[in-house]
């Protein structure tokens, strides 16, 4: 077994734990860069639809329906781009559509 190259994450970790609906902070903005969602877990208790979107509200994914216990789960893809990634100077929020418990585990980063 190989030793890894970094010794620590370059991601930020941010947990986002709401039962009140609509929009979830992730990660605020920064002039000048963007900020990429790399990895996530997501859990929904009940049914909602989820959207990943940046802090002008203009959605980042597709609306993703959720059933009770349903779940979104990425990982950093192999080609090492984000899954979603805001323009430049924007912030992301997840986007609930139902005032349900949503809970998840979001790894970002910061780029120029």
């Amino acid at each position: 077994m190989g030793i890894p190259l970094h010794t620590q994450s370059e991601l930020t970790h941010v947990v986002v734990n709401s039962a009140a609906g609509g929009t979830l902070a992730v990660a605020s903005a920064v002039t000048g860069s963007k900020i990429g969602i790399y990895r996530m877990l997501l859990v929904a208790n009940s049914a909602t639809t989820i959207t990943i979107q940046d802090t002008a509200s203009s959605a980042l994914s597709a609306p993703y329906s959720l059933l009770a216990g349903g779940s979104i789960i990425v990982d950093t893809p192999i080609n090492g781009d984000p899954w979603w990634q805001s323009t430049a100077g924007k912030g992301l929020q997840i986007n609930s559509s139902a005032a349900v418990q949503v809970s998840a585990d979001v790894y970002y980063l910061v780029s120029p």
